[in-house]
């Protein structure tokens, strides 16, 4: 899976995966009941501007960070994970110009059918969680954050794109990942809006 463009404000310059989930050698949970570790299972090396050297970034299976580790040397990164996790990253990977449709931490998002992606940006930026946001956005909402909302209803409707952002959300349920009841409630901002993005007749 690849990687967002940025992750916590750094540029992500390689980056490359295990082959399975994994927590560093001889991890032992905390024992006062803090959240124990979750598994690691992406990897990016990434820089940020004025910062001399490189953060490696170890993820989960959604780019979710979990920890991080810095060096001045990218080649010493990349010895990193073995000696953490007793695995090697399966290979090393450039940034492409298909990643770059994926803002930073989208979140299990990044599992919908690619087709939906261009959904993820306008739903983590308008972060409607409840009917009250949506309301709250549209109040706000100028001329410019309505033509926006437009392109992207009328993107959904033309290509029937509705029923599979509900077979999504069936999957991966509002109630268990807020990026859900963002994406939930963005289809309300659109109707809520008087923006038509699905095939269902309008009720008379």
């Amino acid at each position: 899976m690849k990687p967002p463009r940025t992750i916590d404000g750094f540029t992500v310059v390689e980056y490359g995966y295990f082959l399975r989930p994994t927590l560093p050698l001889g991890y032992v949970p905390p024992p006062d009941g803090s959240p124990p570790l979750r598994p690691v299972q992406n990897l990016a090396i990434c820089t940020a501007e004025g910062v001399e050297g490189f953060c490696l970034f170890f993820c989960d299976s959604v780019w979710e960070y979990v920890t991080d580790e810095f060096n001045e040397s990218q080649q010493h990164m990349k010895l990193t994970p073995l000696a953490e996790f007793g695995l090697d990253v399966a290979e090393w990977r450039k940034p492409d110009a298909t990643m770059n449709t994926l803002p930073d931490k989208p979140g299990v998002l990044v599992h919908m059918p690619p087709e939906l992606h261009y959904l993820i940006e306008p739903v983590l930026r308008c972060g409607c969680r409840a009917e009250w946001d949506a309301f709250a956005y549209l109040d706000k909402a100028g001329e410019q954050e309505m033509s926006q909302l437009a392109a992207v209803a009328e993107r959904v409707l033309k290509n029937d794109h509705f029923p599979l952002a509900n077979k999504f959300l069936d999957k991966y349920e509002m109630t268990a990942y807020d990026e859900c009841a963002q994406l939930y409630f963005f289809f309300g901002l659109l109707d809520y809006g008087g923006l038509k993005f699905d095939r269902v007749p309008d009720a008379k």
